[in-house]
């Protein structure tokens, strides 16, 4: 999920939303997405939204991530 405070935009894994990408400016989002894909997150549209998940709990099975 991303999250928007203060002019900062960060982003949190939608399964354990424990990990998150360290904050930048709000007019940055193209450096956050760039941090988060070499931090190997996984970014992807589910349902027609976007849904961003950390190394971790990629390597969890999906069902195991809905308990989080």
């Amino acid at each position: 999920m991303i999250n928007r405070t203060y002019g900062k935009i960060e982003l949190t894994c939608d399964a354990c939303e424990l990990d998150s990408i360290a904050p930048v400016d709000a007019e940055d989002f193209d450096i956050l997405v760039d941090n988060a894909r070499n931090a190997n997150w996984k970014l992807c549209k589910e349902k027609g939204q976007w849904k961003h998940y950390c190394p971790d709990c990629q390597r969890q099975p999906i069902s195991r991530r809905s308990l989080l």
